[in-house]
């Protein structure tokens, strides 16, 4: 009987794809783009809520609603324009998409921030639009309107806590990217 070697546990196999310096940068940089209008679409989102919901005229109200249901067709776009930018700077970065608990906690920020604004934004912005046609005179302080503007700030502060956790990185590994950092140090 011969001796054999004590098993090392296999080596975590992942796809490795790399860019270069000048295409990662490019993709950082639309990154930062299409968060930053992100952002500036929801602060718009705010602005116009509060607008609505303190102003006394009712036209300018659902002139205010009408522009917060464009926006609403814009942020969408922006929202899956950042997530797509982030998944692919996770894949060609060190940092990973599983490896650190700042990158997870940014991508449950960001999908808790799609989800409430299109389950709940849009048919609170409808319901304000109905209450304020039909109640010309006393809607636009309803209920509704002030959900609009509860969750609005809600994911505005959401978002600078993504953008909070992104600079300064904080928690460490997840128990995944602890396994990589022993695997790669042993190697």
């Amino acid at each position: 009987m011969t001796a054999s070697a004590p098993l090392r546990p296999s080596k975590p196999r992942s796809p490795k794809v790399r860019l270069s310096r000048r295409p990662r940068r490019i993709v950082r940089a639309v990154h930062i783009v299409f968060t930053g209008g992100w952002v500036g679409l929801v602060v718009g989102m705010c602005i116009l809520g509060l607008s609505a919901a303190f102003g006394s005229d009712p036209g300018f109200a659902l002139t205010c609603y009408e522009v917060m249901r464009r926006f609403g067709v814009a942020i969408p776009i922006f929202a899956l324009g950042s997530i797509f930018t982030g998944l692919v700077l996770s894949a060609v970065t060190p940092w990973g998409l599983v490896r650190y608990w700042w990158t997870i906690t940014k991508a449950v920020l960001a999908l808790a921030t799609i989800v409430t604004a299109v389950m709940l934004g849009g048919s609170w912005r409808e319901q304000a639009i109905v209450l304020l046609e039909a109640h010309f005179p006393a809607a636009p302080g309803s209920s509704a309107a002030w959900l609009l503007v509860g969750s609005s700030v809600a994911h505005l502060l959401m978002l600078a806590a993504a953008t909070v956790i992104s600079v300064d990185k904080p928690w460490g590994t997840t128990p995944r990217g602890r396994v990589r950092r022993t695997t790669a140090r042993r190697s």
